[in-house]
């Protein structure tokens, strides 16, 4: 005691921090999300593949998609589980993707890229195992005709066929047309019914074909009815209707040709022209006139042609020029730089060569560009030490490998699809007809190109494409 009053010290337990009479909360389950499992193959090797979808897909370029095999053509193949109520998705990597899909989305779904792209540059995408379909034709349009302006907007679309050997040239430039209420471009020019043409249009350096694909030409199945001059209109968003070729092409015939007896009347003859030659002309040659490289008339041609025989060797390259006066280099065959021939291995074997040469451009389809045609020299001599009938080396090759790497992708499509508008392919064409000339008719034609296309999609197709065979 102190001071009157008594303290008392107790020792107790810890106060509960919770009255033991409340209950504890228990933890609420959390919400499961319903999911799918898609697919992608990425068959223009974008490399690193993202997914990206919506709603609720955070930030571009998305949640990396899991690489889970490579197929038998080198392209991988890749795997993402998305939300099952996605409204849609895009494969992406390396800054290129391909276009919304919003169509087709379902567990199990798997797509893969195509080279056809929209305006922005982006892949469009088919589902495995199906083939894409033709959009419902739309009501039909007419083209607005032109108005007559005092200068016409060029534009970058440009007509290229047959008329012109499938070159790009400002002749065949189309003209925007201003009155249309959308877009829309046109060009009057004189067409024949064995005419046959697309537009390309293009973007940057690349080219960009309408219609897309081969074989499917504008006058290939007899729509150019006479001959006369037409005008030709062109819709690159393809809005035309049920009338317009693929929906982006309509020709109108504004003038038909005269008929015989509207033929004008035979001009007063002109002196003529100077008469010039032919020459071969190239590395051998220093790219000069050799007297000696002259060729000679085929009299036994039903057309004009000219031929010569000359020893050549792996290297060499040539073109054919004429010349009026045998120095000057007046005209040039094929024209322009980097065509010549041999450039791309066309001269498999030094040797004696017969040279075949038809400057107006009628040569067929195995011409080089339809106007040189070169073959072995049947009197070649025979090494009198080799058997006369050796046997054959075994040759083993990819069928479908156009570019001779050991493997079907679509690089092989894009160099096939480069060779049958005669551009540039920096293979050897003889071992790329060998690989994919799948009906042995000498030839590469529009049909190996979709056999190798459906393969590259897992479709049946007549041919061992894929497979390796010997001869």
């Amino acid at each position: 005691t102190r001071g009157g009053y008594m303290f008392k010290f107790e020792t107790v337990g810890e106060a509960p921090t919770e009255d033991p009479d409340t209950p504890t909360e228990e933890p609420q389950p959390t919400e499961e999300i319903e999911t799918i499992t898609v697919k992608f193959t990425d068959a223009m090797n974008y490399g690193d593949v993202n997914v990206y979808y919506w709603p609720n897909g955070g930030a571009w370029p998305g949640k990396a998609a899991t690489e889970i095999e490579t197929n038998e053509f080198g392209q991988k193949v890749y795997e993402a589980v998305v939300p099952a109520d996605v409204e849609g998705i895009i494969f992406n990597g390396n800054g290129r993707q391909t276009v919304d899909i919003t169509e087709g989305i379902a567990d199990g779904a798997w797509w893969y890229t195509v080279e056809e792209t929209d305006e922005s540059g982006h892949n469009y995408v088919n589902l495995v195992g199906e083939e894409p379909t033709e959009a419902e034709p739309t009501e039909i349009v007419t083209p607005t005709e032109a108005e007559p302006t005092t200068v016409p907007e060029v534009s970058d679309y440009y007509l290229v066929g047959t008329m012109n050997d499938w070159g790009i040239s400002d002749d065949y430039v189309l003209f925007r047309n201003t009155s249309a209420d959308t877009e829309e471009y046109y060009l009057k020019i004189d067409l024949t019914t064995d005419t046959q043409f697309k537009v390309v249009g293009l973007d940057g350096n690349k080219p960009v074909w309408y219609p897309s694909g081969m074989g499917n030409n504008y006058g290939e199945n007899g729509e150019i009815t006479a001959n006369g001059t037409y005008t030709v209109y062109f819709r690159p968003k393809a809005d035309g209707g049920e009338d317009w070729f693929y929906n982006v092409i309509y020709v109108a015939l504004d003038t038909p040709a005269p008929t015989e007896a509207e033929q004008p009347t035979e001009a007063e003859p002109t002196e003529p022209a100077p008469e010039g030659d032919y020459y071969v002309v190239g590395n051998m040659t220093g790219w000069n006139i050799d007297a000696a490289n002259k060729l000679e008339k085929n009299d036994e041609a039903d057309v004009e042609e000219y031929t010569i025989t000359l020893s050549l060797t792996t290297e060499d390259q040539f073109k054919v020029v004429y010349s009026v006066d045998g120095v000057e280099k007046d005209i040039w065959f094929p024209d322009g730089m980097g065509n010549n021939y041999g450039e791309n291995g066309e001269i498999t074997a030094d040797g004696t060569y017969d040279i075949y040469f038809r400057p107006n451009g009628d040569g067929i389809a195995e011409w080089f560009y339809n106007v040189i045609f070169v073959v072995l020299h049947e009197e070649q001599p025979t090494d009198p030490e080799q058997p006369t009938n050796p046997t054959e080396p075994t040759v083993r090759y990819l069928v479908g490998d156009a570019d001779n790497n050991g493997k079907v992708t679509s690089t092989d499509v894009t160099i096939l699809q480069r060779y049958l508008i005669r551009m540039n392919v920096n293979v050897d064409t003889d071992i790329m007809i060998r690989n994919c000339d799948f009906n042995k008719d000498g030839k590469i034609t529009s049909p190996e190109v979709t056999f190798i296309q459906r393969k590259l999609v897992h479709m049946e197709v007549p041919y061992p494409i894929g497979e390796w065979v010997e001869e």
